[in-house]
């Protein structure tokens, strides 16, 4: 019988400088929005090319 892998939720990020995917030689611009696993964001966090995504949500009531 085999066991389920718990599942690595991929986060989202924010591109703070401009760099290339390995993977699918695409770059991402400043200011973007990616999504990627923890396992694949640890080298480009610390190259401080990317930063956690935080969300700016207005409250109720606000314009």
């Amino acid at each position: 019988m085999a066991t389920k892998q718990p599942s690595k939720p991929r986060q989202k990020y924010t591109v703070t400088s401009p760099y290339q995917c390995p993977n699918r030689k695409v770059w991402h611009a400043k200011g973007e929005t990616v999504e990627l696993l923890p396992c694949e964001a640890d080298f480009l966090i610390l190259g401080g090319k990317i930063a956690l995504a935080t969300t700016t949500a207005k409250q109720k009531g606000e314009a």
